[in-house]
């Protein structure tokens, strides 16, 4: 049996878990609701371990299984709207699009790729931020796609 004792500025709140990954989920959660509060502090014992502190959610060795996040439909026909208007519906790498009479299509691309930002919840944001999205032709849209497998899949 492992024993938390959660220590916030709204109080202690106690509890046993019967295993450890399962201690660490309840604090990696904890801190996602409590990390504002500077005094906020998670006390972990257990017959493994002995008695940990933690003072912050990166501090727990728990590692929380990544969900895709598929794009609301809704907020991306939005926001897409915002980048093309913009970026004046032209790619910003070649000046192509349907304004200078291209007969190429533009699109809507993520620097930092969906993939990427689905690994990683502090990154969600990125998903609809308009910072992170540039119109580009679907030649140039194709080309940097390919460029972020490449540098995907390559060893480091």
């Amino acid at each position: 049996m492992f024993r938390t004792v959660f220590h916030s500025i709204d109080g202690n709140k106690v509890k046993n878990y019967k295993s450890l990954n399962r201690a660490y989920k309840a604090i990696f959660e904890w801190f996602g609701n409590h990390g504002k509060d500077r005094s906020a502090h998670v006390l972990l014992s257990g017959p493994e371990i002995g008695t940990e502190t933690y003072r912050a959610q990166h501090e727990v060795p728990y590692k929380p299984k990544v969900k895709t996040r598929k794009l609301n439909h809704g907020m991306w026909v939005k926001v897409r709207a915002e980048v093309l208007k913009r970026d004046n519906y032209l790619c910003v790498r070649c000046g192509n699009g349907p304004q200078k009479n291209s007969k190429r299509a533009v699109e809507v691309h993520h620097k930092i790729s969906v993939e990427e930002i689905n690994r990683s919840v502090e990154l969600t944001y990125l998903l609809y931020a308009p910072s992170n999205l540039e119109t580009l032709c679907d030649l140039c849209h194709l080309d940097e796609t390919i460029k972020q497998n490449t540098s995907r899949n390559s060893p480091d």
